[in-house]
């Protein structure tokens, strides 16, 4: 598979407004491609076609990776509010 770099957005939203960016852009060199009748053309298309496919799975992956990372911050956020009922408990005030 091609390895191709692409940029990874900051938030969760831009990743998935790149994702389908991309697959808009997908779409598009796919139609290109099957009207394709040159084989000059129909290589370059296709290595096009290869190259948005290969930047959507990092995208993709990426997108699962920052709403795992998400999750857990939320996870934390919770634990350390209840930091002071916590305390409470272990200096015995819910006896």
């Amino acid at each position: 598979m091609i390895r191709v770099s692409v940029h990874i957005p900051d938030s969760i939203k831009e990743i998935k407004e790149s994702i389908a960016r991309r697959i808009t852009i997908l779409a598009e060199w796919q139609t290109m491609l099957a009207k394709t009748r040159k084989n000059s053309l129909r290589n370059s298309r296709e290595l096009q076609v290869n190259a948005t496919k290969a930047q959507i799975a990092e995208l993709r992956e990426a997108l699962k990776v920052a709403q795992e990372k998400a999750e857990t911050e939320k996870a934390k956020a919770f634990v350390a509010s209840l930091a002071s009922v916590r305390k409470d408990f272990l200096n015995g005030l819910f006896d």
